[in-house]
């Protein structure tokens, strides 16, 4: 079960980024890439809070 919401957590958060990328529209590439950068680091905390909860309710069961 903990894998399944790791799984789950991982593809939503590239789905997020990918649409972050594309709708940032015709931005330079600097910009586009510290802009990503900046949206990597925010998706991998929400992944890391997502995981941290999944663990909770598995060693709560």
């Amino acid at each position: 079960m903990l894998a399944a919401v790791i799984v789950l957590a991982v593809a939503v958060a590239a789905l997020a980024v990918v649409a972050a990328v594309l709708g940032r529209g015709k931005a330079s590439a600097v910009a586009r890439a510290s802009s990503l950068d900046a949206e990597l680091g925010e998706v991998r905390a929400a992944a890391e809070a997502t995981i941290a909860a999944a663990v909770e309710v598995v060693d709560a069961d």
